[in-house]
């Protein structure tokens, strides 16, 4: 939100998410047991709030509304608001919608976890998926030295020493995508021995 008041500044606020329009008993309010407790105490000068993971529920239509004091401890009307990002977020209206369940969390294995120059490296994909399935998935990795491939596990060699940057970016069924990234060091091979029997 945006606080204007010529010569005043903003001095707390509250924010209220609720499933039901009135209000009655929200979701979220970030001035538990109402005023001057939690942001309506004096010194929250912040123009976002961050409700923390876990709170709202997926695919569910919710209403925010905000109001602010200045320093003169004057409270604003409740203002609604309608602003959400992503693809599974619906703005109708007063109302928002929650994406219909949880973005993949993506990772990955590789081994060996130190290969040397020119040895084959098997990546194993190991993310969850929150979808229902059923659908399209895909993996699309980069390997940091310009290959990339599109498969689920694959192997790659390195030819050069030298720290890579591997990403994985995955994408449900309902295009839904996270990515990750690791460091992989490929350094020089260890060396090879042979035992030789002593002369006479």
């Amino acid at each position: 939100w945006t606080f204007s008041d010529p010569g005043d500044s903003q001095s707390a606020y509250q924010v209220q998410i609720d499933d039901q329009s009135l209000f009655n008993s929200p979701e979220v309010d970030s001035c538990p047991g109402g005023p001057p407790n939690g942001t309506c105490a004096s010194g929250n000068t912040s123009s976002s709030y961050f409700t923390g993971a876990g709170i709202l529920q997926f695919n569910t239509s919710y209403q925010t509304r905000v109001r602010v004091w200045d320093s003169n401890n004057t409270v604003s009307p409740w203002t609604e608001g309608s602003i959400c990002n992503g693809p599974g977020c619906a703005g109708n209206g007063r109302t928002w919608k929650t994406p219909k369940h949880a973005y993949p969390q993506v990772d990955f294995t590789w081994t060996p976890l130190s290969p040397s120059a020119n040895q084959s490296v098997q990546f194993t994909d190991q993310s969850i998926f929150y979808d229902s399935g059923g659908g399209s998935r895909n993996w699309t990795w980069t390997f940091g030295d310009g290959g990339s491939s599109t498969q689920q596990n694959p192997a790659h060699t390195y030819t050069t020493l030298n720290n890579y940057n591997i990403n994985l970016s995955v994408e449900d069924k309902d295009d839904y995508s996270c990515s990750n990234t690791k460091t992989i060091t490929v350094k020089k091979p260890v060396p090879f021995w042979k035992e030789i029997a002593p002369r006479e």
